[in-house]
């Protein structure tokens, strides 16, 4: 009377497993990536715009030079009065050409140039797309930006 539970037929098992394999190994590795790149700008990118641009171009300064600020992510991707700053995966983004003194625009910063290695990070973390963290609550000043509504 009762229906007979029979296991699924062999070649569905046979193809199933290395289906769900291959789809926990492509989320999986997708997410390292953005994990990688938002831990790359964190370690190397951050701490050279925190060093030497921050204090031109952050939302704590009153006026941001040129209307540029570079502390968010937000207004890092908006840009300035001369347009985008940063093109993810292009070696002509004026962030480049800026830090590399370039002589067809203005050289940042301008009392001298950035150590080479910290211009082959920003070259890098362009190359790999320009990964971003997630939008952040924390100002240039390391304080916390008052959002919530009872604030």
């Amino acid at each position: 009377m009762h229906a007979e539970i029979r296991p699924p037929a062999p070649a569905l098992r046979c193809w199933a497993w290395p289906a769900v394999a291959l789809l926990l190994v492509v989320s999986l590795s997708s997410t390292g990536r953005a994990d990688d790149g938002a831990d790359f700008f964190e370690k190397k990118v951050r701490p050279v715009l925190a060093e030497h641009c921050y204090s031109c171009h952050s939302t704590a300064t009153k006026k941001a030079k040129g209307g540029l600020q570079l502390d968010t992510p937000k207004v890092l991707l908006k840009g300035g009065d001369s347009g985008p700053v940063l093109a993810a995966n292009d070696e002509t983004s004026l962030l480049l050409q800026v830090v590399a003194h370039d002589p067809d625009v203005p050289a940042m910063p301008p009392k001298g140039k950035l150590p080479d290695a910290a211009v082959a990070d920003l070259r890098r973390w362009v190359k790999m797309g320009a990964p971003l963290p997630a939008a952040t609550t924390q100002l240039a000043d390391g304080t916390a930006a008052r959002q919530f509504w009872s604030f």
